[in-house]
C-alpha cells in the first residue's frame, strides 16, 4: 500500500475526512496541472474540506497577477474555503487598503472569507475609528469571517455602553465573528 493511501486511510480513521469531500478534493488537487504542488500540500489544502472548493480557491490564488503568492500562502488562504471568495477578498484588500495592510495581514483577513467585501469593509471601518483606537492586527482579528461592518459597531457599542465594563480585548473577543461552515 503506498504512503499516500496510508495517509488518507489514517486520516479517515480519525473522522476528519469524508469520502465525498476531502478525498475528492485531494484527488482534484493532486491531479491538477500544478507542477509545484506536493502530495503533502494537497493533503494540507484539503484537510477536512466538504468539497473541492479549496482546490478552485488555490488555482485562483496561484493565478493572481499581483501579489505573487507562494504555495504556502495560497494554501493558508484557501484551506477550509467553501468558494473562491478568499481570493476575491484578497484582491479587494489590496485594492481598498493598500498599503495599510501587510501581505500577511491581508491573507489573514481573508481566510475562509464568506464573501469578497465583508472582511474588507469591516477592516476599513475599524481603521476609521477614533474611539476605541484599534490596531491593524486587532482590526484584522476582529474582521476575519465578517459579512459586514457589524463587528466594528459591536465593539464601539461594547466600549461605550457595556455593563459590566469591558476592556478593548474583551470587546474584540465578544464581537468577533466565529468561523462556522
Amino acid at each position: 500500500m503506498n504512503n499516500f493511501l496510508i495517509s488518507i486511510l489514517g486520516v479517515m480513521a480519525f473522522g476528519s475526512l469524508s469520502l465525498g469531500g476531502s478525498l475528492q478534493c485531494v484527488q482534484d488537487a493532486y491531479s491538477m496541472s500544478h507542477p509545484d504542488l506536493t502530495k503533502g500540500e494537497a493533503l494540507r489544502l484539503c484537510q477536512g474540506s466538504l468539497n473541492s472548493a479549496p482546490v478552485q480557491c488555490f488555482k485562483e490564488a496561484y493565478q493572481l497577477s499581483g501579489p505573487y503568492l507562494s504555495n504556502d500562502q495560497a494554501i493558508d488562504l484557501c484551506v477550509g474555503s467553501l468558494s473562491v471568495a478568499p481570493v476575491a477578498c484578497l484582491k479587494e484588500a489590496y485594492t481598498m487598503t493598500n498599503p495599510d495592510l501587510t501581505e500577511t495581514q491581508a491573507i489573514q483577513l481573508c481566510l475562509r472569507a464568506p464573501n469578497a467585501l465583508g472582511p474588507v469593509s469591516c477592516v476599513m471601518e475599524a481603521f476609521g475609528l477614533s474611539y476605541p483606537s484599534i490596531s491593524k492586527d486587532q482590526s484584522v482579528r476582529l474582521c476575519v469571517h465578517a459579512n459586514s461592518t457589524s463587528p466594528v459597531a459591536c465593539v464601539t457599542e461594547a466600549m461605550a455602553n457595556s455593563n459590566p465594563d469591558l476592556n478593548l480585548e474583551e470587546s474584540l473577543t465578544l464581537c468577533r465573528v466565529p468561523y462556522s461552515r
